[in-house]
């Protein structure tokens, strides 16, 4: 699924493209004030031009903290994008972009989503 096939509510909520970025990233909530700033290591670490995947891209480009390391144990995702976790409350993407069939999705708390074009996705803390 890409991220402009996610629900429509949540695309109509702050949606501008950042400038100056090699992907687009959609801005899905403005919690940030230079949201370009919060975003720019992992657009660094993302190319339309590299044929990998966007968890081999991010777990290179993330070596230096040990690399993509999924913690999908307990998280679900609901039909909304919004991240689950037992006695947490709901995290709803603040950025998203794709990389050809994968959809990229950026919460607060520094959790970063790979969603599958099939539903199933990988979480992991990109702090």
């Amino acid at each position: 699924m890409l991220y402009t096939q996610l629900p429509m509510v949540l695309l109509l909520l702050m949606s501008i493209m950042i400038e100056e970025s090699m992907m687009d990233w959609l801005l899905l909530q403005h919690l940030y004030a230079d949201p370009a700033a919060q975003l720019m290591l992992l657009n660094d670490m993302l190319s339309e031009d590299d044929p990998r995947s966007a968890r081999e891209q991010l777990n290179e480009g993330y070596a230096h903290a040990g690399g993509w390391r999924p913690s999908t144990i307990g998280f679900k995702l609901s039909n909304d994008a919004a991240l689950l976790y037992p006695g947490d409350p709901p995290q709803h993407p603040w950025a998203a972009t794709s990389l050809r069939n994968e959809t990229i999705l950026v919460y607060p708390g520094e959790w970063v989503l790979i969603l599958q074009e099939n539903g199933s996705f990988e979480v992991c803390m990109m702090d």
